[in-house]
């Protein structure tokens, strides 16, 4: 757990992470603060639920830029929240990503996304996944698995971002977001160019 802290110019190389809530591989839950130009590359990283490639949960005024990780990121719960880069952008603030990607394999159940597992608010900015995403339920998708929660004040914003790779899951699974609630926005030539397969609510930008 990280509160205000500033990661900067770091790498971690072929790390193995386990754990169960909120995992990742440089911080599991980071409360404003920032990581800036750092890497997790060629790791594995498994738990729970809220796990990510680069940080478990962001939340607070956290912001992540020109950072990425690659690898595979797994979770367990059927609402996982396991992304590619971070698995949980959580209320409370306005957590941003930006000029990040990922190239992380991510596999679980639901709430899975290429790059971010559920955004609940915040905003990705000019930023992309191009790893698999495979989810045994619903809410799957190539950058960002679940886009908005309904009693947090702030939209989620997906704005000049993208996704390649293969997406699978069960419901709402999408090239680019799983499920777009009402509370989140894709604008600004956001695009996703991924092989999507799904049972119901499947499409090649949004389930």
């Amino acid at each position: 757990f990280a509160s205000g802290a500033a990661i900067k110019n770091l790498t971690l190389d072929a790390s193995t992470i386990t754990g169960q809530y909120y995992v990742g591989g440089l911080v599991g839950s980071l409360d404003g603060g920032s990581i800036d130009s750092s890497h997790s590359l060629s790791a594995s990283i498994a738990g729970v639920q809220g796990v990510g490639g680069l940080a478990g949960q962001i939340y607070g005024n956290a912001w992540v830029y020109d950072s990425t990780s690659s690898g595979s990121v797994s979770a367990t719960d059927t609402q996982g929240s396991a992304g590619g880069l971070v698995g949980l952008m959580a209320c409370c603030g306005s957590p941003t990503i930006q000029t990040s990607y990922s190239s992380a394999d991510v596999n679980g159940v639901g709430n899975l996304g290429g790059l971010v597992g559920w955004m609940q608010n915040g905003q990705i900015i000019s930023s992309g996944a191009y790893g698999d995403v495979t989810g045994g339920g619903d809410n799957v998708g190539g950058l960002v698995g679940k886009a908005g929660q309904d009693d947090v004040g702030s939209p989620a914003v997906i704005s000049d971002s993208s996704a390649t790779g293969y997406v699978s899951g069960g419901n709402n699974v999408g090239g680019l977001v799983g499920e777009n609630t009402p509370y989140s926005v894709v604008t600004d030539s956001s695009y996703g160019n991924a092989d999507v397969d799904g049972s119901a609510n499947v499409g090649g930008l949004v389930g």
